[in-house]
């Protein structure tokens, strides 16, 4: 399996942007990634061991059936269907943004609407904000 480490990350890859892990399921890829990078590990799971959340907008028994089935390896389309939230229904995107970038805004595939919050702390640019545009 393939895992894409977004730009921000890859100080925790050594710079590698694609890692190939021998896995059948996400939460083997990712239990695969901190072995193969440990300082992925404080980003990824709670001191506890578990995969850490950052948001979840879930109905809660949807959400507990969908992290149940992730440790089993037996995430479905259904399950992940249910999850579908209130604040950000599907969510899809999150962005820091501002002059300090402590401004986030989350996209979602079925909101109407853009949920926006300040950020107790400041998030990473937009890698693409400081690529050059060349005119032909």
């Amino acid at each position: 399996m393939k895992i894409e480490i977004p730009t921000p990350l890859r100080v925790y890859s050594k710079n590698q942007a694609t890692i190939s892990v021998e896995a059948r399921t996400v939460a083997q890829a990712v239990s695969a990634l901190t072995a193969l990078y440990p300082d992925f590990q404080k980003h990824l799971y709670t001191p506890e061991g578990k995969l850490r959340i950052v948001l979840d907008d879930a109905p809660p028994d949807a959400s507990k059936r969908l992290m149940e089935a992730f440790y089993k390896g037996q995430v479905t389309p259904e399950l992940l269907l249910a999850c579908g939230g209130t604040i950000a229904p599907w969510m899809a995107s999150l962005t820091f943004f501002g002059r300090d970038l402590r401004q986030v805004a989350i996209g979602s595939l079925k909101g109407t609407r853009l949920a926006v919050f300040t950020a107790p702390v400041s998030g990473l640019p937009m890698t693409h904000w400081n690529d050059t545009v060349i005119a032909v």
